[in-house]
């Protein structure tokens, strides 16, 4: 307890007040209270305030004085900055003149600095006392406040921009800013961050700036109008879209670009191309099946896991996201980030090892706990991973992989913008192309923040439009069940063994006029060479039924020389 005493000069009353005043502030703020060194430091600095004999007018002056060192002198901040600055301005302003260096600092919107105030404040009023670095970074990246990365990123920055020369600047580097205003304290090693008063005066007039609340705010199951939601039936299929603004930076302008994701799969995207040549077995690229408008195609309304006659899926289901253990915030050090996802969305997470893809969502049972992957699968790359992947054709197979793990709803995020990377134009070919002719919806991020938060809305609108599904035992409305998780998996291991199938599906591609969507169709009827055989034998002395028999059954995705070249090597006609 520090013992009051006179203060030598009246000027000097305010600032021995304040020193008082962070003592018992960092006090409060310590589960443990203050170090011995801490608590000498501040009875020091009380006492040379009280007994100085000129008045102390600004950061410059206190230094002269002993007991203030980096530390103190970051905590007097604040006095300097709402106390002797605003009386300055107060008797200046009959003259109308504005005291220089005395205006509010306030971040940009959208800024590192001003998502790392407004997370500080957040997490402040939700009760933390102070935040550790990594615990910062991770909350300030989940919070998806700001449009550049935070957390360093190893190889990459800007030299020149930290504390010397050889250091990279990072989004992180804009923490040295808040500190020097004196909108943060950073005290303790390892160090742990504080707002100042003033810090949290300014965090709220951001947050009133930019008309946030102090919570992110997130798309809730009330959201949906009752009035639509009676007016729906049961096994209606409600297609949600997620909108959000990117800001990509071009070289000559800036714009906005704006992504929707189709939950239920629009139309044009119901029949997907395989790519030709691939080095994975080209024969499971796809799997054609009768589409709900009557043609052949790929059905991409999704599937229900098993439900009882008259049980809505919300009644037995809960959705959670799966993360691939291989990614990069999935590792020990990066966990938290994951944790402060689930805590912003209230969403179930898991990190665990995905055959294929980076990220799937499964509905868990709540009372049998049976495990269903739903029909939807994410592969998310970086730029740079993304210009490597082309060129050693991981990408085209990473697709292949997709396209035949069973999965209707196809999505890949490129992080980062492409203008930046020096193969930009064979980066937008190849997402136009998978997006227009391979039926994936690609989406864009501005790093692995806006990823994950990216991922939450997803689990929320995936959420959604399962919630109010029934089983009706109308089977026409629901397709297949979606396959357990085990399945999933034995499904995606299986992929690069060769069977009878795939050998059968070359030895076609081997014939004139016969392509790899030919051999497929084919494949889709008659998997095997001894099935085709079985058929022909069927229509046997009708030669031209024989030859049109292939045509006529694929609703004329065979042509007709096709189905003739096919026939007379296999019948030998």
């Amino acid at each position: 307890m520090v013992d009051e005493r006179r203060v030598l000069r009246r000027e000097n009353q305010g600032l021995a007040d304040y020193v008082l005043k962070k003592k018992r502030e960092e006090h409060a703020a310590r589960p443990n209270g203050l170090s011995e060194n801490m608590e000498r430091t501040f009875v020091k600095a009380y006492r040379n305030v009280c007994d100085a004999k000129v008045s102390v007018d600004s950061l410059e002056e206190l230094s002269q004085i002993k007991g203030f060192g980096k530390l103190m002198l970051k905590l007097m901040q604040g006095y300097f900055v709402t106390g002797a600055a605003s009386s300055q301005q107060e008797d200046l302003s009959g003259n109308h003149v504005k005291a220089k260096g005395t205006e509010r600092y306030i971040p940009g919107r959208n800024t590192t600095t001003y998502a790392l105030l407004i997370t500080l404040h957040r997490e402040t009023e939700n009760g933390k006392k102070f935040m550790r670095k990594q615990e910062l970074i991770d909350a300030a990246e989940a919070s998806g406040l700001a449009h550049e990365p935070i957390a360093p990123v190893k190889g990459k920055g800007k030299a020149g921009r930290g504390d010397s020369k050889r250091e990279w600047y990072s989004g992180w580097s804009s923490m040295t800013t808040l500190i020097q205003k004196g909108l943060v304290v950073k005290f303790s090693n390892p160090a742990k961050y504080i707002l100042t008063d003033e810090g949290r005066d300014v965090a709220n007039e951001c947050i009133m700036r930019s008309q946030l609340s102090n919570s992110v705010d997130i798309l809730s199951d009330e959201e949906v109008d009752p009035a639509q939601q009676a007016r729906r039936t049961p096994n209606q299929n409600p297609t949600f879209t997620l909108q959000e603004e990117q800001q990509y930076v071009d070289a000559r302008s800036s714009r906005a670009q704006a992504c929707q994701v189709d939950l239920e799969g629009s139309p044009a995207k119901k029949f997907r191309s395989c790519n030709v040549g691939s080095t994975l077995n080209p024969m499971k690229a796809s799997s054609s099946s009768l589409a709900s408008n009557g043609t052949k195609g790929v059905t991409t309304i999704p599937r229900l896991p098993p439900l009882k006659f008259g049980e809505a899926f919300e009644e037995a289901y809960d959705v959670i996201l799966i993360l691939d253990d291989r990614e990069q915030f999935a590792t020990r050090g990066s966990r938290s980030i994951v944790d402060n996802i689930c805590s912003v969305f209230k969403i179930k997470i898991e990190v665990r090892r995905l055959p294929v893809g980076d990220c799937i969502w499964i509905a868990r049972h709540k009372y049998q706990h049976d495990e269903y992957v739903l029909d939807y699968i994410v592969e998310r790359k970086s730029i740079d991973d993304m210009r490597s992947s082309i060129m050693d054709n991981r990408y085209r197979d990473q697709k292949l992989r997709l396209q035949r793990s069973g999965i209707k709803k196809l999505m890949y995020i490129l992080e980062g913008d492409p203008n930046q990377s020096k193969a930009a134009e064979s980066i937008k070919t190849a997402c136009l192309t998978t997006e227009i002719l391979e039926g994936f919806d690609v989406l864009r991020t501005n790093g692995l923040g806006e990823t994950l938060r990216k991922y939450g809305y997803l689990t929320k609108l995936i959420f959604q439009y399962y919630k109010s599904r029934v089983n009706d035992d109308d089977q026409s409305k629901v397709p297949a069940s979606c396959p357990s998780f085990d399945d999933f998996v034995k499904r995606c291991q299986d992929l690069d063994k060769m069977t009878i199938s795939d050998v059968f599906g070359i030895q076609l591609m081997q014939i004139p006029q016969v392509t790899e969507e030919i051999a497929i169709a084919v494949l889709d009827t008659y998997p095997t060479l001894l099935s085709l055989v079985s058929a022909y034998s069927k229509l046997d002395g009708n030669v031209s039924a024989q030859e049109e028999m292939l045509r006529n059954q694929s609703n004329n995705v065979i042509c007709a020389s096709a189905s003739k070249n096919i026939y007379k090597l296999v019948w030998g006609g």
